[in-house]
């Protein structure tokens, strides 16, 4: 994480954006950003995530799915 400048909320709404950059063998690699109402970056990351088998996720972790994330 760095954190570039502080965020103010008096400036409108707070962005945050996260884009995949890599995904091998269940591994993904994710840049994120966070930005203020006046779209300046206030802080970026880069998040290195995990990603279980889908049949584990629902048994483990409760995951009810992709389809529960999207509506038509």
């Amino acid at each position: 994480m760095e954190y570039i400048k502080p965020v103010y909320i008096s400036k409108g709404n707070i962005t945050v954006t996260a884009k995949l950059v890599s995904y091998k063998k269940n591994y993904a690699v994710i840049r994120c950003t966070l930005a203020d109402g006046e779209g300046e970056i206030c802080a970026e990351a880069t998040a290195k995530y995990f990603c279980y088998p889908e049949k584990i996720a629902r048994a483990r972790y409760n995951y009810p799915g992709s389809e529960a994330f999207f509506s038509e």
